[in-house]
């Protein structure tokens, strides 16, 4: 990926900025647009949310250690008591689920909670 957003650089630069470079300052202006371009287009930051079952600080260990080692993860917050591991970052989804899994730990999705149903007037009368 990376060698894929250095030859788009490159390609743009000797055939749009470089011509220009004696000419005028549009090229520092093409330059920080194909810059916020790229970051736009290709790191694309998600939140994956994981329920892994950790018993103790050395299960929190294991997955520290894989998610450390992870390339892309930004950052990563494990609480033992929920049993809840999120990780920030240029991810898959199913690849983090997949490298969490490599602890033995069961791993899967958090359940996001259903919301709650607004209260209409057949649920007061009936209440």
């Amino acid at each position: 990926m990376l060698t894929d957003v250095l030859t788009c650089f490159w390609r743009f630069y000797l055939l749009y900025c470089l011509p220009f470079f004696l000419f005028d300052d549009i090229t520092l202006w093409l330059l920080l647009i194909f810059a916020c371009l790229m970051v736009f287009n290709f790191v694309k930051l998600q939140t994956v949310v994981l329920k892994v079952g950790m018993s103790c600080g050395g299960c929190v260990g294991a997955v520290k250690r894989v998610l450390g080692k992870m390339e892309g993860v930004e950052s990563y917050d494990i609480d033992l008591k929920e049993q809840k591991v999120t990780v920030k970052g240029n991810v898959q989804p199913d690849a983090v689920l997949q490298t969490v899994s490599k602890t033995g730990k069961k791993t899967t999705f958090w359940e996001a909670e259903a919301p709650a149903e607004p209260a209409t007037a057949e649920t007061l009368a009936a209440a």
